[in-house]
């Protein structure tokens, strides 16, 4: 059996049989620009290849959304960004 997935105008992926699940679950949002935001989008590159899964980001309404495929990975990315002394939230 086929079920089709696609994602709505707000960013979360619809399931064909009516489920549906939010893309930003495995999401942090961080304040940080510059250099330090260089240092976490290369921290997020080297966890996600780390674990064999996807990553990306969004602009966030303030600050930036790193996202990942499974928690394992979101989990160490926000002990990364404690690690550096950058704020984070489940977002």
């Amino acid at each position: 059996m086929f079920t089709a997935l696609s994602t709505n105008e707000f960013g979360v992926l619809c399931h064909g049989e009516g489920i549906v699940l939010s893309k930003e679950k495995n999401c942090l949002i961080v304040r940080a620009a510059g250099r330090q935001l260089d240092l976490l989008r290369g921290e997020a590159s080297r966890i996600a290849k780390g674990s064999n899964v996807d990553w990306w980001i969004d602009q966030a309404e303030v600050g930036t959304r790193f996202c990942f495929e499974d928690t394992k990975a979101k989990e160490s990315f926000a002990l990364a960004c404690d690690n550096f002394g950058i704020p984070c939230q489940d977002g």
